[in-house]
């Protein structure tokens, strides 16, 4: 596995995290959490898509060396 492939298991695998807690954003236990942790997760989730942004690019510039 070379470093792209790398990069992009890693894309793909924070993916599937966003997906869980962004389904788990909409559930009553999310909305049982304590007001603060809710307000984390919820940064948490916005970093995550920040992230997974950057590795997009990461990956699209390696593609089109």
């Amino acid at each position: 596995m070379d470093f792209l492939d790398r990069l992009k298991k890693e894309h793909a695998d924070l993916l599937e995290k966003y997906q869980k807690l962004d389904a788990f954003i909409d559930t009553d236990a999310f909305q049982k959490l304590d007001s603060r942790d809710r307000e984390l997760l919820v940064e948490q989730q916005d970093a995550m898509l920040r992230y997974g942004s950057i590795l997009e690019e990461r990956i699209s510039r390696l593609e089109s060396e």
